[in-house]
């Protein structure tokens, strides 16, 4: 399988909508552990939830397996891949370069990489907020040949200046882990030292981070694992050297917290530099998003590599950060978050049948066929390949729709939601995809 051998371009951005919320200190954990104690006795998520309060952990559950042969338990400070979370760390560190006045948000990319196309056009800034239009190298050809081998700089840029740009520099905001890649190059350029040692220096002891470190190798004892056919299976290694500034670390939730809460309480860059990570444009800050819960605002970011996820919302006002890291699931995190965010801040939650639903490949071939965007040319094709209904686009690879009941589908490392619609037939029409909060509608061709 190669669904979940990337750091996925759809893992970019978590809107969750919680209504009536109001932050309470002393949440229900018993309830807490009870939705993620459910969770493991369906075996629906591995992983870890850690809760920061003003500097203190306040709550951590791990549930289900670190490592499934030979079994090995999840603890509270278990590491995971943290992929796109990543970027937050970068971000921090180019930031701190800024207020040492050796970059600026306008330098220009040709400083470092003239050799790459539109250096002269794309800042700094430019690749902070994901606005170069850079080509993706997720999406390349030849990705699948070579993301398990160790690639240097050199052979990566080389890649980068043969490949065409997406789009003109500042033209609109895309996220593409290639922005992160380049500017965890330029800090080893600036600094003169590899990025995991200014990561340690700049970040990890400022921070006073514990189980934090960006991997050259990856030697953890932590695997991912992606769910099929009701069965997990172990997931390839995306080589550490791929993802550098843009998916290279490794952490837990407990550390993610404390680094969140540093770098809001000034221990990491300036407060202007911190007052530009969080300005927000079109959704996308300077290294952070913005994710809105009824008149509060939480800022953080999402990751997900081989099939690790990670999430991470820091609550300003109240000093709270609580961060999820999972290294397998077959239930939407989406779905999962929300839970526990309506449980922190007191709303009414009743936790659901984690039962599975299993629909026979003749049930879904009901759901094959042509789907095109509403008031837009860009179309997706569903097909079923070997028992799994399959989600097709014109620019990206397939991937896997999880059943999660009747006409609602799921591609859980995409943060993707899929809704059918049926007409006066009863015969499928369209479907209803929701994409980090992000609502679009296809209509069947």
């Amino acid at each position: 399988m190669l669904f979940f051998k990337r750091i996925y371009p759809l893992f970019f951005l978590l809107f969750l909508i919680c209504t009536g919320l109001q932050a309470q200190t002393n949440f229900d954990k018993a309830k807490l552990s009870q939705l993620f104690d459910s969770l493991a006795f369906h075996d629906r998520v591995m992983g870890t939830l850690s809760i920061m309060e003003k500097g203190e952990i306040v709550y951590n559950k791990a549930i289900g397996k670190s490592l499934l042969e030979p079994p090995v338990a999840s603890l509270p400070n278990t590491t995971y891949r943290i992929g796109s979370l990543t970027n937050m760390f970068t971000a921090v560190m180019i930031f701190q370069l800024i207020d040492a006045q050796k970059l600026s948000l306008d330098t220009p990319l040709d400083t470092y990489y003239p050799q790459l196309p539109n250096a002269k056009e794309i800042t700094v800034a430019h690749l902070l907020t994901h606005q170069s239009g850079m080509y993706n190298l997720l999406m390349d050809s030849t990705y699948q040949t070579w993301y398990q081998q160790p690639r240097t700089k050199a052979q990566m840029v080389d890649l980068l200046s043969k490949r065409e740009p997406i789009m003109n520099p500042g033209y609109e905001h895309g996220f593409n882990p290639t922005n992160y890649l380049i500017l965890g190059y330029i800090i080893e350029d600036i600094s003169g030292k590899s990025y995991e040692k200014v990561l340690k220096k700049q970040v990890i002891k400022k921070a006073k981070l514990k189980n934090t470190s960006a991997a050259t190798e990856y030697t953890s004892a932590t695997r991912s694992y992606y769910y099929e056919q009701y069965a997990w299976y172990l997931n390839s290694i995306t080589h550490p050297s791929v993802a550098h500034g843009a998916g290279a670390i490794v952490s837990t939730p407990q550390d993610i917290n404390r680094f969140m809460t540093a770098l809001f309480e000034g221990a990491l860059v300036s407060q202007r530099s911190l007052d530009t990570m969080t300005t927000i444009d079109d959704g996308f800050g300077h290294g952070l998003f913005q994710f809105p819960i009824e008149g509060k605002s939480a800022y953080g970011h999402n990751g997900g590599i081989d099939a690790f996820a990670a999430t991470v919302s820091y609550f300003p006002d109240s000093q709270t950060s609580i961060s999820l890291c999972t290294n397998g699931s077959n239930y939407s995190l989406i779905e999962l978050m929300r839970s526990v965010f309506k449980i922190y801040f007191g709303g009414d939650y009743d936790i659901p049948s984690f039962e599975l639903y299993q629909p026979s490949a003749e049930e879904l071939k009901q759901y094959e066929g042509e789907y095109v965007l509403t008031r837009s040319p860009v179309k997706m094709t569903l097909r079923v390949k070997d028992g799994i209904l399959m989600a097709y686009s014109t620019k990206e690879s397939g991937f896997p729709l999880s059943p999660l009941q009747k006409d609602s589908f799921e591609f859980n490392a995409g943060f993707i939601k899929m809704d059918f619609l049926r007409d006066g037939q009863q015969q499928i029409s369209g479907f209803l995809m929701d994409q980090n909060g992000r609502p679009y509608q296809f209509q069947k061709m």
